[in-house]
């Protein structure tokens, strides 16, 4: 297994622990992108006040969401982004990113919802690692257009 299988196979742990927790964040998207390569397709919403950046995902990403949409209420609504370097360290670079990938050749999922479609088209875009969506109770990963439940 390498470094960042091993990485992507414990933050699959993280969001798994997330979608058992309290519905204080949902629905919650988190775009995995290449540091240093924001991806085209994401642009932060405007948020005051706007929570620090910088943290890992981690463990503690649960609390860390929760402080943030304390801090900022707004914040829930849009996607969380995260950058993973090159020792696979996954940190949180924004809060409350609209995506809007451009349209995709893989025919979108019925009965998904936007939030899910979304997902799907953004995790085609070049330098995107892999999406995250939990939503009610649900896990799920996106890559490369493959869709997987957790």
């Amino acid at each position: 297994m390498s470094k960042t299988e091993a990485a992507m196979t414990g933050i699959d742990e993280i969001f798994r622990i997330l979608a058992g927790r309290p519905a204080a964040f949902d629905p919650l998207i988190c775009c995995l992108y290449h540091q240093n390569n924001l991806p085209r397709f994401a642009e932060p919403m405007p948020r005051d006040p706007s929570p620090e950046v910088g943290q890992f995902l981690d463990q503690n990403f649960a609390e860390t969401v929760r402080a943030a949409i304390a801090f900022n209420e707004a914040i829930h609504d849009g996607a969380i982004m995260a950058a993973v370097d090159h020792h696979s360290r996954c940190t949180i670079t924004g809060w409350s990113y609209r995506l809007f990938p451009p349209p995709s050749e893989i025919p979108p999922p019925v009965n998904k919802g936007s939030a899910f479609n979304s997902c799907v088209a953004m995790s085609l875009v070049p330098g995107i690692l892999a999406l995250y969506l939990v939503s009610k109770g649900t896990t799920w990963r996106f890559e490369r257009g493959s869709v997987n439940r957790l």
